[in-house]
């Protein structure tokens, strides 16, 4: 199948941002999960070309019915190979059903931080990102470095150690920060965020004069993976 599923898993009513839809040349399945029954959110992996999971202000460790159906699909995926990329939310959710690697994080990010990334990083992250740059991070849970075998790890930032990984033995990758927002879409949200946990960030005025748009970033890495999974028909 050359259907991209999309597991939007925001719970607001508002979901993914835009820039989640992929471009006209990649028909896409776009699923709600967390506001469609249950048998809506598909765990036949094998039905897609790839698998792209979303965000969420949900936590992977609340076990919601709908988050773990969609581990049932990852599971599926790695059994079959099929290729799956995961944001925030979604990088956790792999971690955890294929690693047992989330947890809650030592150190939240909310703001713009560093990512760096490794050699394996500049190899397998998709979209020939640069070796540092700084991203829109909002995150409570984390990816562990577990040092599972078949688990590599591919950018860090300094509270992070795992903002990127990939599976050695299936065509599955996550990454924890959010380069899918634009700038005004980021400052709302960090807003959000700083309302609810003042204390997660010591300065936000300071970190708000950090904020940057990202979007080409994000563009060139989806479309990377994209290409890789489901290559374009040649005209």
């Amino acid at each position: 199948m050359s259907t991209v599923l999309i597991l939007d898993c925001y719970l607001d009513d508002f979901g993914c941002p835009p820039a989640f839809r992929p471009p006209a040349a990649w028909p896409h399945h776009w699923v709600r999960a967390a506001h469609v029954p249950l048998e809506e959110i598909p765990v036949r992996a094998q039905d897609f070309g790839a698998i792209v999971i979303s965000g969420s202000a949900a936590s992977v460790l609340e076990n919601r019915d709908w988050s773990v159906r969609i581990e049932a699909l990852i599971a599926d995926a790695h059994q079959h190979k099929v290729p799956v990329f995961g944001v925030c939310y979604g990088h956790q959710l792999i971690a955890k059903t294929l690693f047992d690697a989330a947890a809650r994080a030592t150190r939240p990010e909310v703001g713009w931080f560093d990512v760096e990334l490794d050699a394996a990083g500049k190899e397998h992250l998709p979209g020939d990102l640069p070796e540092r740059f700084a991203c829109f991070l909002s995150h409570y849970d984390e990816v562990r470095d577990v040092k599972h075998p078949n688990m590599q790890v591919l950018a860090s930032s300094e509270a992070c150690a795992v903002q990127a990984f990939r599976v050695l033995d299936a065509p599955i990758l996550g990454v924890q920060f959010h380069a899918e927002f634009s700038q005004p879409e980021a400052l709302e949200l960090f807003d959000i965020r700083v309302g609810k946990t003042p204390d997660v960030v010591a300065d936000p005025v300071a970190m708000r004069a950090r904020a940057l748009d990202t979007l080409g970033l994000w563009e060139r890495m989806y479309v990377g993976f994209l290409e890789a999974a489901l290559p374009r028909p040649v005209r």
